[in-house]
């Protein structure tokens, strides 16, 4: 009897459980689930916060006049050169400053402004208003 029990003892040591292949056949698609999710969000979060870095917040004339990087300008000769000209509001006598020193945002005609808007845009993604 002894010898049975041995023989016994053995089988049951060397026998290996078979895994069932279902589980074997889900590990290698949720690794590659979890990896696709993983770096989607991560691409997400990069182009969410690199476009909000280039934004430039601006609320009210005053952001518009303490900023360099958008120009903007009026129709030469109109009345919104006269208003900026004499404005006595430092906002407005600040902006003034900053178009009378860059003659070149001063346009002659209204279409000549709109299409200098567009080709800038086109460039440099909208950085000049008319």
């Amino acid at each position: 009897m002894p010898f049975v029990n041995r023989h016994l003892a053995l089988r049951f040591e060397t026998y290996q459980f078979p895994s069932p292949a279902p589980v074997k056949n889900n590990i290698l698609p949720r690794w590659f689930f979890s990896l696709i999710l993983i770096s989607s969000y991560t691409a997400n979060l990069a182009a969410h916060l690199t476009v909000e870095r280039m934004v430039t917040p601006i609320n009210s004339a005053d952001d518009l006049s303490q900023q360099t990087e958008i120009e903007y300008g009026a129709l030469r000769g109109g009345t919104t050169v006269a208003f900026f000209k004499n404005s006595k509001i430092s906002v407005f006598s600040r902006m003034w400053d900053f178009m009378s020193a860059r003659d070149y945002v001063l346009t002659n005609t209204t279409k000549e402004g709109i299409e200098r808007v567009q080709v800038r845009k086109q460039k440099i993604l909208g950085k000049h208003f008319f």
